[in-house]
């Protein structure tokens, strides 16, 4: 936070502790930082300590979820965070059988309850996408996969963030596997310097990431 100047919101996952006051001391902690939000699931990993709040698929409880977000965003308001984006993650389309109607149901519940978006990683059909859109009246975010890659059009259908995922991060670990893999082969580092335009950038994105602030 210290060297950059742009927004920085922050993937908490399911909030990294299970009692809601815990989860909402950390957003906090987040806030007090200079961070301007969160993605927050409404999945978690399976365990018997939550077996009390889930339904099916591993989702939880739509109402507890929605008192969870709830708590969250009155502590924000409470703190003067009221501009601190919640976007809710949705993640009906890995777990049920109907995944639309429950996206379309929970997102309804968590903006009632506070949520300044949606998040519905797996969700790819246009048809779907547009219908969600057309369903909440808040920014709807969807998430890159092979099959559903094309900004333009999803602009078209109303989408208003895409995220890219773990797929750039796994792109760059595959190449780097690979590269090594051929030096090693090889016994030669020689494919390290084959692409001397590539090399030129990323000198210069040090170069630039170098200079002083």
């Amino acid at each position: 936070m210290a060297v950059i100047d742009i927004p920085v919101t922050v993937d908490i996952e399911s909030g990294f502790a299970e009692k809601n006051d815990e989860i909402v001391d950390n957003v906090m902690t987040l806030a007090n930082r200079g961070v301007v939000g969160i993605n927050i699931e409404d999945s978690y990993k399976p365990s018997a300590s939550h077996s009390s709040i889930s339904v099916e698929g591993g989702l939880k409880d739509i109402a507890a979820h929605g008192e969870l977000i709830k708590l969250i965003r009155s502590g924000l308001d409470g703190a003067g965070y009221q501009d601190f984006f919640i976007n809710a993650r949705i993640d009906a389309y890995f777990h049920v059988k109907d995944p639309l109607q429950e996206t379309i149901a929970r997102g309804r519940c968590y903006i009632a309850s506070g949520a300044s978006g949606i998040f519905v990683p797996g969700m790819t059909q246009g048809d779907d996408i547009k219908t969600l859109t057309r369903s909440i009246a808040v920014p709807v975010n969807v998430m890159s996969l092979p099959d559903l890659t094309d900004m333009s059009q999803l602009q078209d259908l109303g989408v208003k963030r895409f995220s890219i995922g773990n797929a750039l991060s796994d792109l760059t670990i595959a190449f780097m596997e690979h590269t090594a893999t051929t030096l090693l082969k090889q016994n030669n580092t020689v494919a390290l310097y084959q692409n001397p335009a590539f090399n030129t950038q990323v000198s210069t994105v040090f170069h630039t990431v170098n200079q002083p602030m």
